[in-house]
């Protein structure tokens, strides 16, 4: 609702700025006694309601604020991997394809509420991509190499110790090799 051409949103006051659709306003990003008042932006939509009533709506939250640290990361590790070329390895591998790196990415976000640090992330030669976990005496190698299916290897004290693969959409067998990783201390 608007007193003059300031809306007001609950006990806050939000001032307009100019036309952009920016909203300004009070509220302290660090000691509230302090005597600057920090000013931040928020942008907003202002939305009419059926009753003539006006609101500032926020947009959804910055995925850089709300996405695991170690999942930004990652993911900037593996879009540096699109900056190869063909025969990058000198073996004639191919570059690598835009839907493994989306398969990868998306096995990645289905991990994002995993307790982990940041895998290494390697190419592989054939135009796949890796990724390298290691906590304790464990190791954990991903391999995306087909467009349908991930490899994996597990490592205890440098001896591998069981390996496999499972379907790109089989989220859950991430989850569970990397609770083997990461098993709960008791």
């Amino acid at each position: 609702m608007y007193e003059g051409n300031t809306l007001i949103s609950g006990q806050n006051e939000v001032e307009p700025i100019a036309a952009t659709g920016i909203l300004q306003s009070d509220a302290f990003l660090s000691n509230p006694l302090s005597e600057t008042k920090p000013r931040y932006k928020t942008p907003c939509v202002v939305k009419t309601t059926i009753s003539g009533d006006e609101i500032a709506i926020a947009p959804p939250a910055d995925p850089d604020e709300t996405t695991a640290p170690w999942l930004i990361k990652t993911t900037g590790d593996l879009d540096q991997l699109t900056n190869l070329p063909d025969n990058w390895d000198s073996y004639n591998s191919p570059s690598i394809s835009s839907r493994l790196l989306m398969n990868a990415k998306n096995f990645l976000s289905s991990l994002e509420f995993e307790n982990i640090s940041p895998p290494r992330v390697v190419p592989v030669s054939g135009g796949g991509i890796q990724f390298e976990w290691q906590y304790g005496n464990r190791e954990l190698e991903v391999e995306f190499v087909e467009e349908r299916f991930v490899g994996y290897l597990k490592i205890v004290n440098d001896q591998p110790t069981g390996e496999g693969q499972f379907s790109i959409s089989d989220y859950d067998s991430g989850r569970l090799l990397i609770k083997w990783l990461r098993p709960r201390q008791f």
